[in-house]
């Protein structure tokens, strides 16, 4: 194997060690930090097309549907510049 793979393999290992640490909720942006804070520099794409060959995807968060509140909505509001939006007829 060359030099190349050999790094490539090693990496790997350890982007699926950090990947398995935090329970799959990092991604190849937060993997690169946490291997950049061991003393390990590489870069983003490369731990990006390393975890898609090995088939690593982060969980994404969960959709949180937003209230809102139906009263204030449908309550009307004063008319403060007294525009009148009435055609006597078309075009007018």
């Amino acid at each position: 194997p060359s030099k190349q793979q050999v790094e490539r393999e090693i990496l790997s290992e350890k982007i699926k060690a950090v990947f398995h640490e935090h329970k799959g909720r990092y991604g190849a942006v937060r993997i690169t930090k946490v291997l950049h804070n061991t003393g390990i520099m590489t870069n983003t794409k490369r731990v990006g097309k390393l975890m898609h060959l090995m088939g690593l995807y982060a969980k994404g968060s969960r959709y949180k549907y937003k209230h809102y509140n139906r009263k204030g909505a449908s309550l009307s509001r004063p008319n403060l510049i007294n525009q009148i939006f009435k055609a006597t007829a078309p075009n007018k």
